[in-house]
């Protein structure tokens, strides 16, 4: 509720909130958003997006941000505009994007074969899904054969042009490692943390790092600011 997300906002110590709701599910989507000053209460922006049957989700989601973005401008608030589409980071697919949730979902609670079927789902419906893939290989580093790893992480290279600066740190790290490039995997995840420092899988993978090559303490300080996360 508007209550509660306002008070983390506040003790988060952000300035600006921006909250929505589905007012109509797809196909005929309908939206609203507002940006809120956490500080006076004040409404800055309110957007109502009602989407064409016909017009695809992502890119109904890239104009209603646009609508945000102009808002925020002509408040004097300094913003850019996206360069690329959400698609264009993600998937065109709805559909291949809910299989994907679903496998970091449960990759994240360790059922890592039921995972691998939601991803595979993912990647049979969108062929150019780069995280799809790397989260593949992540599921599968653990009993499966390294083939099948090199061929999912190299795939998830081949697309990471479809990945955003975050997601391609994480893919070239990943494909470092299987290729025992530690410096450089330790080089990419490092490079995230520098704009990210509280990415937690990037503390988790760099721990896991330092502890490969037995340096405990290092391990320890990394898997300790995990838990802080």
């Amino acid at each position: 509720d508007q209550r509660t997300a306002t008070e983390i906002a506040r003790r988060a110590g952000v300035r600006w909130i921006l909250t929505g709701e589905v007012i109509q599910p797809p196909p005929g989507l309908v939206v609203t958003t507002q940006v809120v000053n956490v500080q006076t209460g004040d409404i800055l922006s309110t957007q109502r997006l009602a989407a064409d049957t016909g017009e695809a989700l992502f890119t109904s989601i890239d104009r209603l941000c646009l609508g945000i973005l102009a808002d925020l401008r002509n408040a004097g608030i300094e913003s850019r505009a996206p360069t690329t589409s959400v698609a264009a980071v993600t998937t065109s697919s709805p559909e291949a994007y809910r299989h994907y949730v679903e496998g970091v979902d449960l990759f994240t609670r360790l059922y890592h074969s039921e995972a691998v079927e939601a991803l595979r789902r993912a990647v049979a419906i969108d062929t150019s899904f780069a995280m799809a893939y790397y989260m593949l290989a992540r599921c599968t580093m653990s009993g499966e054969p390294e083939a099948l790893r090199r061929q999912w992480i190299a795939r998830a290279v081949a697309h990471a042009d479809r990945a955003t600066w975050r997601e391609q740190r994480y893919i070239n790290a990943l494909h470092a490692s299987l290729n025992a490039d530690h410096a450089r995997e330790e080089a990419e995840l490092l490079a995230l943390l520098e704009r990210h420092p509280e990415e937690r899988d990037a503390l988790f993978m760099l721990g896991t790092c330092a502890f490969g090559r037995n340096d405990v303490p290092v391990a320890a300080g990394f898997y300790e600011r995990v838990i802080a996360v």
